[in-house]
């Protein structure tokens, strides 16, 4: 499994808030909005796996995915963007980082909840060792 992560914390009422933005940006990405401890969380994602394995995109269109998600946050400089790129199976490798204004405000990788001080940037009360966006459930469902 290999997939990459942008998630967007939200305000309530703006649900949809970037959502054609992102869909204009990132057409073979995938979007959900969760609520997680009353934070709700836009969750783009893409399958990097499946997407190759399709034709969907190229090696070289999921390469620029970072360099969008940069000038995304140039544009809206008040937001807290997550992005987080996984790899693995039974065991994940986890490779991440907090971006706002363009600027790396926090870093991590590493193994199993590696990716926890990530998330918590964005909900401090959250405190579960698996994230519902990792399940592999989450990103095989339609």
């Amino acid at each position: 499994m290999e997939v990459s992560y942008l998630i967007v914390p939200l305000v309530k009422g703006s649900e949809n808030a970037f959502n054609q933005e992102l869909t204009k940006l990132f057409p073979f990405g995938k979007m959900k909005v969760l609520d997680v401890h009353d934070q709700l969380l836009l969750t783009l994602y893409f399958d990097i796996d499946n997407l190759l394995d399709l034709g969907v995109c190229s090696e070289e269109q999921l390469l620029q995915t970072e360099e969008i998600i940069h000038s995304f946050s140039r544009k809206h400089p008040y937001l807290k963007l997550l992005y987080l790129h996984i790899t693995g199976g039974s065991v994940c490798f986890y490779e991440g980082y907090l971006l706002k204004n363009r600027n790396k405000v926090m870093e991590k990788s590493g193994l199993d909840s590696s990716y926890l001080p990530l998330i918590q940037a964005l909900v401090p009360v959250y405190e579960e060792r698996t994230f519902e966006p990792f399940l592999s459930a989450f990103v095989n469902e339609s």
